[in-house]
């Protein structure tokens, strides 16, 4: 029989979407046979929480060589942020220029260059992945 509290429900392949929450139960049940007692079903529980994207990302240019960055952190289960920047007059793409750690919510973009203009996003990551990328900010130096 099923234990209490689980469902008798059988599947076959099993699809997990990474931005959801899913919760999927496992246990066993043990059936005596002649020859004693065997595992003739497995339950578990599964429970994944998805990575929360950062917000209110913003860029604020502070001097030539400077600008300062600061957001919202959302999740609560992030091992830290992955921060990436856009030198729009040089290039259309994205780069990592740092990764933090857990609940950091500014960082201090040294490495710019002055009278240029930089696109900046971020996003969480823990060992199951990463969240969305927060909002794009941008800053342009004196």
């Amino acid at each position: 029989t099923t234990p209490v509290g689980f469902p008798a429900t059988y599947f076959n392949g099993l699809s997990i979407t990474k931005d959801s929450s899913t919760t999927i139960q496992i246990g066993a049940v043990l059936s005596a046979g002649t020859k004693g007692a065997r595992l003739s079903k497995i339950y578990a529980v599964i429970a994944y929480t998805p990575i929360v994207a950062p917000s209110n990302l913003t860029a604020t240019a502070i001097s030539s060589n400077e600008i300062d960055l600061g957001w919202t952190d959302n999740s609560t289960n992030e091992q830290g942020f992955v921060i990436e920047r856009q030198n729009v007059t040089a290039s259309s793409t994205y780069a990592t220029i740092a990764t933090t750690t857990a609940n950091v919510v500014s960082y201090n973009d040294t490495s710019v260059s002055g009278a240029t203009t930089y696109n900046y996003r971020l996003r969480a990551y823990n060992t199951s992945g990463y969240s969305a990328y927060s909002n794009t900010a941008s800053a342009t130096t004196p």
